[in-house]
């Protein structure tokens, strides 16, 4: 479901915002390069679905920003930018492997970042030097895969900040803290499971967490 980018790769530049209608999908093989001051502004229910590969490469003064499209108040006092729930987020399917965000600030989001199943032993995602906040569920979700962060603030959600079944996570000069207020935090801020599936690997999550802070 969703507009899909052409066949073959395709970047986006800063010069302009990118407004995101229904799902903008990555299609398979095919990698989608942000380049510093890129914005998406996603609809309500809009999702990023990365089938290939995302290369979201901003920088401190330019960073890379997805984000809800609306620019409006829902009262005097409460821009709808501090909302959760804004758009739906960015999914990364089971074939989608050596993902870069990279300066990048992302907020307002209904499910955060969706990760599914895929080989542990290749790199599904490398997170540096961004800010993923505000989640109306889960603000990380990571399914048997293996995810890196360092220099990174993962704040607010209803959900976990980091949810994080099988697999292996390695987080590095990180910062994780949920004020969520907008209704009951429905989980503990860092969740790990593992699945027991009669006849397959069972696959334990090992997470690493170096020089963080967990609040």
């Amino acid at each position: 479901k969703g507009k899909e980018l052409p066949a073959g790769n395709t970047t986006l530049n800063g010069n302009k915002p990118y407004l995101i209608y229904d799902s903008l999908v990555v299609t398979p093989e095919a990698t989608l390069t942000l380049q510093p001051g890129a914005k998406l502004f996603f609809y309500d229910k809009a999702m990023l679905l990365v089938k290939g590969r995302l290369a979201a490469e901003g920088t401190a003064q330019n960073p890379v920003q997805f984000r809800g499209y609306r620019l409006d108040k829902l009262f005097s006092n409460l821009p709808y930018d501090y909302l959760a729930g804004q758009w739906g987020g960015i999914r990364f399917f089971k074939d989608s492997y050596e993902n870069k965000m990279n300066q990048v600030r992302m907020r307002g989001s209904s499910y955060g970042i969706a990760i599914d199943s895929s080989d542990i032993d290749r790199t599904k995602l490398i997170l540096s030097n961004s800010v993923i906040h505000n989640s109306a569920t889960d603000l990380v979700q990571s399914n048997f895969s293996n995810i890196k962060a360092w220099n990174c603030q993962f704040s607010n959600a209803g959900g976990a900040l980091i949810h994080q079944i099988g697999g292996r996570s390695e987080f590095i000069h990180c910062t994780l803290a949920n004020y969520y207020n907008f209704d009951i935090i429905s989980s503990a801020i860092l969740s790990f499971e593992h699945l027991i599936d009669e006849g397959t690997c069972n696959v334990f999550a090992n997470a690493t967490f170096k020089n963080c802070i967990i609040t």
